[in-house]
């Protein structure tokens, strides 16, 4: 556990410099769907056989918190989030990353990373 909360740290300070943005606001920037990033990415549409996984959606509540995977994260620095219901409350985390123009492009979870999928790319 303590691996991966160092990696997420280090993550967040290599990720974002820039000036903090209020919880409210960077939950909706976070929000939309994600999908995990272990398929093959240049396989057809369609193609028999190939894994692609089912896309999730991250919403932002009103409280700046977010909702995902049946639970409620409170955010605990900049595009770092703790889960905060469940059994496992306080004991996981999520980072965000912030691609070049300030565009949200990858959520990481552990070991698992969650590729952000564009709403018009139609995927």
């Amino acid at each position: 556990m303590k691996v991966c909360y160092i990696f997420l740290l280090l993550l967040l300070l290599t990720v974002s410099a820039g000036a903090a943005s209020s919880p409210n606001t960077e939950s909706k920037l976070l929000a939309g769907r994600y999908r995990a990033d272990i398929y093959c990415h240049s396989c057809p549409k369609g193609t028999p056989g190939a894994y692609i996984p089912e896309p999730f959606e991250v919403v932002a509540n009103e409280d700046g918190t977010l909702s995902f995977w049946e639970g409620r994260w409170k955010q605990i620095e900049p595009l770092v989030f703790q889960l905060a219901t469940g059994p496992n409350a306080g004991k996981v985390l999520v980072a965000f990353r912030k691609g070049p123009g300030g565009r949200i492009t990858y959520m990481f979870q552990d070991m698992w990373s969650f590729e952000r999928l564009d709403t018009t790319d139609g995927k």
